[in-house]
């Protein structure tokens, strides 16, 4: 198999799950991660278990993660066997609770909920409705892609039905969680590409 290293995948969660399949029999990944919407948590959940048999799953939401605790649900992230999905639901990730780091001068405000998904280093993301994720200034945007930017990040998609629901510059936001030097800030896109925006529209 050949694979591209970032990616877009039609909306369907068997497509996903097989791409990590494939990967993972290849030897090319080891700890994936899928975000969804919290209503899709379960269909990930469910379709692996129908189509991928012997693959495990672990839901991580805002309810998972109060009824088990953040010990708990690290054991058994870090103590699952390799062919284990994490799926994080999009409240979950998008939580704007944050502790506050202080290193000498320097003060940092930390997402719990992001800083609880980096500890698993994941080397495998798809973000499932991707066009949730558009607006780059909203708090799952950036959980999202502080996460996708990690270096043990070596595979990442977006899958959606929706790949533009508005304007061109829905596609810039999901795709600036890969790199955000790819489209620069969504201001400079947006100035550079006016004539047409304007066309499309």
């Amino acid at each position: 198999h050949t694979y591209v290293v970032n990616g877009y995948l039609g909306h369907n969660t068997t497509i996903g799950i097989a791409d990590i399949a494939c990967l993972y029999a290849d030897g090319l990944i080891k700890r994936p991660f899928v975000f969804a919407p919290n209503r899709l948590v379960r269909n990930w959940i469910e379709d692996c278990h129908k189509s991928f048999a012997g693959w495990n799953t672990i839901p991580v939401t805002t309810e998972t993660y109060a009824e088990w605790g953040e010990e708990r649900l690290t054991k058994m992230i870090l103590e699952a066997p390799p062919n284990t999905i994490v799926i994080v639901g999009n409240s979950f990730i998008s939580n704007t609770e944050k502790t506050q780091l202080v290193i000498g001068n320097a003060v940092d405000n930390m997402s719990n909920s992001v800083e609880f998904c980096k500890k698993f280093q994941p080397d495998y993301i798809i973000i499932d409705e991707s066009h949730r994720i558009r607006n780059p200034r909203s708090a799952i945007h950036q959980g999202i892609k502080t996460i996708m930017q990690m270096s043990s990040v070596k595979y990442g998609r977006i899958a959606t039905g929706t790949l533009i629901q508005n304007v061109l510059s829905d596609v810039v936001g999901q795709s600036a969680v890969f790199n955000g030097q790819i489209f620069r800030t969504l201001d400079e896109f947006d100035e550079e590409n006016k004539g047409v925006v304007a066309i499309v529209n």
